[in-house]
């Protein structure tokens, strides 16, 4: 169902004229900033329509009611962070995605992952580099907007109106997930007899916990990281296979030595 949704606002995407897209992104990005000011609960369509400059009436034409538009709004920065991958577990680019690439002086692409780049070159090591470029995506949405996915996340635990959309971000997430690790396995990065989709929702477990964690003040923004990989790395040791288990070894231990240098520096 969330994955249905997901397809849905693909294709409602596509229908929109140049101009109606970019009165929506206004839209958008006005609420993304009201909800980091005000909260989910505290930002009215009224509030809204006055930030963005347009009416009521067009809120709800172009992005529909107020669950809608905050699905509309996280959805397309999740889009926007897959793009940047450079595949997305549908087989293509997003409309959004290839127009930035065919701008003049867009970048080729996102910063590569901090590990899984060395000497390995084709479409196994790029299988891997997708993989941990997933694991790193809610760390580098919260970077960029930390009050807005803050405010998102807290009012998560009490209003289903903002749980919803969350809830089918997560399931996209999870769907990229699959798509990764099956990539992996037919590439022999990881044991045949694995559950892509068992150990996809694991991965996805992971990165839930860790931004809920953080959205409660008891990790900063830059141990979203380091808890994701460390976490999924662990996981993943155990099922992964030559060149790719070194490569997942190498940034478990990593992100372990982080840590004990940092309850290291705690005061006793």
């Amino acid at each position: 169902q969330c994955s249905a949704r997901m397809s849905s606002y693909s294709r409602a995407m596509g229908l929109l004229s140049d101009q109606k897209l970019q009165r929506r992104d206004r839209i958008l990005e006005a609420a993304r900033r009201l909800i980091a000011e005000k909260g989910y609960d505290g930002m009215t369509m009224r509030d809204l329509a006055e930030a963005s400059g347009v009416s009521v009436p067009t809120i709800y034409n172009l992005c529909g009611a107020k669950n809608e538009l905050l699905f509309a709004a996280v959805a397309g920065e999740v889009d926007g962070a897959i793009d940047r991958l450079g595949h997305n577990g549908a087989g293509h680019r997003s409309r959004r995605g290839r127009a930035a690439d065919a701008a003049p002086g867009s970048p080729s692409g996102s910063p590569q992952p901090r590990y899984g780049a060395g000497s390995r070159t084709g479409a196994r090591s790029a299988s891997l580099r997708r993989l941990i470029g997933l694991l790193g995506i809610g760390h580098e949405e919260i970077s960029k907007r930390p009050e807005y996915y803050r405010a998102l996340l807290i009012a998560a635990s009490s209003s289903e109106g903002a749980r919803e959309p969350l809830v089918a971000i997560w399931a996209r997430l999870g769907d990229e997930f699959v798509s990764a690790l099956r990539e992996m396995q037919s590439r022999g990065d990881l044991e045949g007899w694995v559950d892509a989709s068992s150990l996809a929702q694991r991965l996805r477990s992971i990165c839930i916990w860790a931004a809920i964690e953080w959205s409660a003040g008891a990790i900063s923004t830059q141990e979203v990281l380091s808890t994701t990989q460390y976490d999924a790395g662990l996981a993943l040791l155990g099922v992964t296979r030559g060149q790719a288990r070194a490569t997942i070894e190498q940034m478990v231990k990593a992100e372990q030595g982080v840590r004990v240098h940092d309850s290291d520096a705690l005061p006793s």
